[in-house]
């Protein structure tokens, strides 16, 4: 599976950047990364109402598709798959 997210780097020079990378896919099972699509975080759960982001910052993209992706939380992302290389508050 490869997802991006925007983030913020600590140089002032360089600015947001998008952070690309893989992860194997069948480590968590599809219908739990389903539950954090945005579709489901924002229409069935409407954990967006509650959330701090709001949608005022990045989501994950994964992609499916030549030019498609489907957008998924960054909190529930964050607390699945434990990314090192970003943080919650990382997210522009």
């Amino acid at each position: 599976m490869h997802y991006m997210i925007r983030v913020q780097v600590k140089d002032p020079h360089v600015g947001n950047v998008f952070l690309e990378e893989d992860l194997l896919d069948g480590i968590v099972p599809e219908h739990v990364i389903e539950l954090m699509s945005l579709e489901s975080v924002r229409d069935e759960l409407k954990l967006c109402d509650l959330c701090d982001v709001q949608g005022a910052r990045c989501h994950i993209l994964v992609w499916i598709a030549p030019h498609t992706y489907k957008k998924y939380c960054p909190v529930l992302w964050h607390d699945v798959f434990k990314p090192r290389s970003w943080k919650v508050e990382d997210i522009v």
